[in-house]
C-alpha cells in the first residue's frame, strides 16, 4: 500500500519534508535550511481535512491542442539497453509523447540525457510581494541562464522556465488585482528575454488551496499569464508552452475552470508505480480526470528522489501513458537518476521508445 494511503495528509508532507531534507543535507556546497522541490506532495488544504475533495465530474473537459514545438531536426535517438519494458512492436511516431526532465538550479545536472526528454525544465524562478521576481533564490544565482538555455536549444530541445514550489508563498499578493499586471509582464518578458519556449507553473500557494474548490484568484492569475504568453512568441517563432504542475489525487478541481487555457498538465504522481498494473496511476489519472482536467493534456510524474522506481518501471510507466491517450511522462529530477545509477540514466533511458523529438 502507497504511503499516501497509509498516512494523513499532513503526516505525508511531513514525511516527505524530512526525506527531501536529508537528501539535500547530502549535496555538497548547498546550505539550505528548507527547502521543498516542485515534486512536492502538498497537503490537502485546510477545511479539506479527512480526504481530498469531492470529485468534480465535467464530461469529457476538451482544451486547446498542445502548440506545435521546435521544428529543429534532431539527433537520431538511439534504442536505449537499460528498458526492460520496451514493447514487442514500438510505438508508431504518431503516439509518441513529450518527456520532461526537471533540472533544478542547486542539484544541477552534470550531464543530460538528450536522447530521452522533449522538454528540459529549470526550476525555479519564484513569486515576490510585489510584481517582481525573485530570479536569484532555489540555486539559481549560479546559473548562466543564457547559456542553459543554448544548450538545451543547441540539443533542439524545448527550454522551459518553472516558477513556484512549494516555498513560493507569494503568489496571492503577486497576482492580486494591484500587482498583477505587471507581475504578468515581468514574468513573461523574463521568458522572452532569456529565450525560454514556454513557462511552467508550480502553483503550491496555501493561501488560494485553503480556498474554494476552485480559487477565484488563482483562475483569473493563470488565465492572465497564458493570455498574455500565448499572445506573443518565442524566438523560434512558435507560441510559447504553458504548462501547470498538479499535486494529485486532490489539486484537480483547482484547475478545471482553466484547463483549456493551459497546454499540459504535469501530473505530480511521485510514488505510483506500474508494479501492480500501474492501478495507483490509474486511481490518480481517473480521479484528476474527474475533476476536470482533459487526460489528453496529462503527463505522468516519476519521482526518482524520494521513492526510486523499481526496475524497468519507468518504460512501463511511458508505456502506460500511451496506452491510455496521455500527453506523455515528466522525471524528477535529470541529476539524481545519473547518482542512482552512476552516471547513467537507467530511468530516462527507458523513455526513449516513447518520445517524439520535436519536429516528429
Amino acid at each position: 500500500m502507497e504511503l499516501r494511503q497509509e498516512m494523513s495528509p499532513y503526516k505525508e508532507r511531513t514525511a516527505k519534508m524530512r526525506q527531501r531534507l536529508r537528501f539535500l543535507g547530502t549535496i555538497a556546497g548547498c546550505c539550505i535550511v528548507i527547502v521543498c522541490m516542485a515534486g512536492c506532495k502538498a497537503t490537502i488544504p485546510s477545511g479539506k481535512a479527512g480526504g481530498s475533495p469531492t470529485p468534480q465530474s465535467t464530461g469529457d473537459p476538451t482544451g486547446t491542442p498542445i502548440p506545435g514545438q521546435s521544428t529543429s531536426t534532431p539527433t537520431k535517438t538511439p534504442t536505449p539497453g537499460q528498458s526492460t519494458a520496451t514493447p514487442t512492436v514500438p510505438p508508431s511516431p504518431s503516439n509518441k509523447g513529450v518527456s520532461v526532465g526537471f533540472d533544478v538550479a542547486f542539484d544541477l545536472a552534470t550531464s543530460t540525457p538528450w536522447n530521452d526528454i522533449t522538454e528540459d525544465n529549470l526550476f525555479a524562478i519564484q513569486t515576490t510581494a510585489g510584481s517582481s521576481l525573485n530570479t536569484t533564490g532555489e540555486g539559481l544565482s549560479n546559473v548562466n541562464v543564457p547559456q542553459w538555455v543554448a544548450t538545451v536549444h543547441a540539443h533542439h530541445r524545448l527550454a522551459m522556465i518553472t516558477i513556484g514550489g512549494i516555498a513560493d508563498q507569494h503568489w496571492e499578493i503577486a497576482c492580486n488585482n494591484t500587482y498583477r499586471s505587471a507581475f504578468v509582464t515581468n514574468l513573461v518578458n523574463y521568458m522572452k528575454t532569456n529565450g525560454f519556449d514556454g513557462i511552467d507553473l508550480d502553483i503550491e500557494d496555501d493561501t488560494w488551496s485553503a480556498q474554494g474548490p476552485p480559487s477565484a484568484a488563482m483562475t483569473t492569475c493563470v488565465e492572465a499569464i497564458t493570455t498574455a504568453a500565448h499572445a506573443t512568441t518565442t524566438a523560434a517563432g512558435a507560441r510559447p508552452l504553458i504548462s501547470e504542475d498538479v499535486t494529485t489525487p486532490w489539486m484537480g478541481s483547482w484547475m478545471a475552470p482553466f484547463q483549456s487555457y493551459v497546454d499540459q498538465f504535469n501530473l505530480m504522481t511521485y510514488g505510483d508505480t506500474c508494479a501492480n498494473q500501474c492501478a495507483s496511476f490509474a486511481s490518480d489519472i481517473q480521479r484528476t480526470y474527474s475533476q476536470g482536467v482533459p487526460k489528453a493534456k496529462m503527463v505522468l510524474g516519476i519521482d526518482d528522489i524520494d521513492s526510486y522506481p523499481p526496475a524497468g518501471d519507468c518504460g512501463k510507466i511511458a508505456n502506460y501513458a500511451t496506452q491510455q491517450g496521455l500527453a506523455g511522462v515528466m522525471v524528477w529530477d535529470i541529476h539524481q537518476d545519473a547518482v542512482h545509477n552512476n552516471g547513467s540514466f537507467a530511468c530516462f533511458d527507458q523513455l526513449a521508445p516513447y518520445v517524439a523529438p520535436p519536429g516528429v
